[in-house]
C-alpha cells in the first residue's frame, strides 16, 4: 500500500502580496484549489492507503479537506518557519513507514496525472529541460542514479521536480534513524529532496529520475510561475 504526504506548510513569500491572504496551495484554477488537483489524482490509485497533508502557515484554511475527503489527515508543523522540510519526517506517524511513500510538494501543479500504482521503485520526479534558464538539476552517476542537486543552465540536464517515491523497504530503514538526535539535527536543516539523496548514498539505495512531460507539470514559486501555469493549464 501507498501513503502520500503533501508538504503544504510554507508561507510562499515570493508570491506576496497574493499569499498574505491565501496559501499558495489553495490558489484556485478553474475554481478548484491547486492542492485538490493533487488529492484527486492521488485518489485514483488503487493502492492508496491515506493522504497526509502537512500544514503550517494558514493551517486553519486546510481543515475543510478532512470533511471533504476520506482517509485524509492533517498534521501541523509548528516549526515550519525555522526548520527545513525534511523535519516533517519526524512528525509523521511511525506506522506509515511500513508502506511505500509519496512525498509531494503542495505547490506541485498537475495538468495530467503522473501518479501510478506501478511506481514501486525509489524515484524522484524530473523534467527534461527545454531552455537554459538557471534552475535546480539532478547530478547523476554513471549508473543513472541521482547523487546530488546543482544549479545549472545545461540544456540536456534533468530539472528536479516536486515529488519523490520511496518503497517500503527503504522507508523502514529511513524510519529506523528518525529517533537519533544527530539525524534530527540533520532533518531540521535539510530540504526533503536533498535529504533523500543524501540518505540514498548512505544506505546504498538506487534512486532514479522519473521523467515527466515539461509543459504538463510545474512548481509554483512566484508570479511568473503562476502566469505560466494559467497559460499552459488548458492547452492541448
Amino acid at each position: 500500500m501507498k501513503v502520500a504526504v503533501i508538504f503544504a506548510a510554507g508561507a510562499g513569500r515570493r508570491l506576496n502580496p497574493l499569499t498574505q491572504t491565501i496559501h499558495k496551495s489553495l490558489i484556485k484554477i478553474d475554481e478548484l484549489p491547486l492542492i485538490e488537483y493533487l488529492i484527486n489524482n492521488l485518489l485514483t490509485l488503487k493502492t492508496l492507503k491515506e493522504i497526509i497533508v502537512v500544514t503550517g502557515y494558514r493551517h486553519e484554511d486546510f481543515l475543510y479537506l478532512k470533511d471533504k475527503y476520506l482517509n485524509l489527515k492533517i498534521i501541523i508543523n509548528q516549526d515550519y518557519q525555522t526548520h527545513n522540510s525534511a523535519y516533517v519526517l519526524s512528525l509523521l506517524p511511525k506506522d506509515i513507514f511500513e508502506h511505500d511513500l509519496f512525498f509531494i510538494s503542495g505547490d506541485f501543479v498537475m495538468k495530467e496525472n503522473c501518479f501510478s500504482d506501478q511506481i514501486n521503485d525509489n524515484v524522484m520526479a524530473a523534467l527534461k529541460r527545454v531552455n537554459t534558464k538557471e534552475d535546480w538539476s539532478y547530478k547523476l552517476d554513471q549508473s543513472g542514479n541521482i547523487v546530488g542537486l546543482e544549479k545549472n543552465t545545461e540544456f540536456n540536464s534533468l530539472l528536479a521536480s516536486e515529488w519523490s517515491h520511496i518503497n517500503h523497504e527503504w522507508s523502514k530503514r529511513i524510519a529506523s534513524n528518525l529517533n537519533n538526535e544527530q539525524e534530527l539535527a540533520i532533518l531540521r536543516r535539510t530540504m526533503i529532496g536533498q535529504y533523500l539523496i543524501n540518505r540514498s548514498l548512505k544506505d546504498k539505495v538506487s534512486l532514479k529520475p522519473y521523467l515527466l512531460a515539461y509543459n504538463s507539470f510545474w512548481d509554483l514559486d512566484d508570479q511568473h510561475d503562476l502566469e505560466r501555469i494559467k497559460k499552459y493549464f488548458h492547452s492541448s
